[in-house]
């Protein structure tokens, strides 16, 4: 839950940042074979988590670990990123965020998706034990 209590979800507490954040990492965690010494560019459409990726940090927990995570990852793998910014309107993945894998835009251009996950583990260690982690799994 991003740090959010279940009373806060059901209160309409929304992770959207975290959640957003943490994309650029389950993206360098699930493709770390592929993106070995090659630039990426990461389009993001949350100004929060855009601008944390950007400065390397934040004042949110849950995103700094994601940031945290990523750089490491592109560490490991020797690859350089790059961030835009996308308005949402024009975030091709901004629909299957939303309604998941029966999103219209994705299933009519012929999109894969598919659910993926990370060790939890990553998001609980310390910040050495996390990198020892990535490394291992590069």
């Amino acid at each position: 839950s991003w740090g959010l209590s279940p009373s806060d979800l059901l209160a309409g507490g929304n992770p959207i940042a975290n959640s957003e954040a943490a994309m650029p990492f389950i993206f360098m965690w699930h493709e770390r074979a592929r993106v070995k010494n090659r630039s990426i560019l990461c389009f993001l459409d949350n100004t929060s988590a855009l601008f944390s990726y950007v400065s390397g940090c934040s004042g949110n927990q849950h995103i700094e670990r994601s940031i945290q995570l990523f750089y490491l990852s592109c560490f490991n793998a020797q690859a350089e990123c790059w961030f835009e910014f996308v308005p949402s309107g024009q975030n091709w993945s901004d629909g299957i965020s939303r309604v998941g894998l029966n999103d219209s835009f994705a299933i009519t251009e012929g999109f894969s998706p598919r659910v993926v996950e990370v060790p939890a583990s990553l998001y609980s260690v310390g910040i050495q034990e996390a990198f020892r982690l990535l490394s291992v799994a590069a």
